[in-house]
């Protein structure tokens, strides 16, 4: 059975966009894993950590709605795809803004509460992680049902 040229289009598309996204993984998470390592701060080994799963879906998701669009699909297969993908960006956006307040916010936080007297802040702080993927996840749920 021999591949159409749209076919063989889709595979190589998707085969440079699967190695942009491993070498940015390589690049960013190992590479540079390694020279903020040696960094005295711990916000860039925060940042590193923070954005890894993000980009890497976001990558992936446009590698493969670009390489889709080397196929010749039915508009509403193409609508599909796209909205699946918008889907994606959002629920990745809405995971990093949750991570950052998460590894930054929250974390300082839970230090300056503990260095307080008050109670308050020891009961405040642990609802506000309990509670803040919420804060996150469903406006980014009611988003997306529009």
């Amino acid at each position: 059975m021999i591949m159409s040229q749209e076919y063989w289009n889709f595979l190589t598309t998707l085969a440079v966009w699967a190695l942009i996204a491993l070498l940015t993984y390589l690049l960013l998470f190992r590479w540079l894993r390694t020279l903020v390592a040696r960094t005295r701060f711990d916000a860039d080994n925060i940042a590193l950590r923070t954005i890894r799963l993000p980009l890497i879906v976001g990558i992936i998701a446009y590698g493969l709605v670009n390489a889709l669009q080397q196929l010749e699909l039915t508009a509403t297969t193409a609508l599909f795809f796209q909205n699946a993908y918008v889907v994606v960006l959002i629920a990745a956006v809405a995971y990093l803004g949750w991570r950052i307040v998460n590894e930054v916010v929250l974390r300082w936080l839970t230090t300056r509460a503990a260095d307080t007297d008050s109670r308050i802040d020891d009961l405040v702080v642990p609802l506000v992680v309990t509670i803040g993927p919420l804060a996150f996840f469903l406006p980014a749920f009611v988003f997306l049902l529009q």
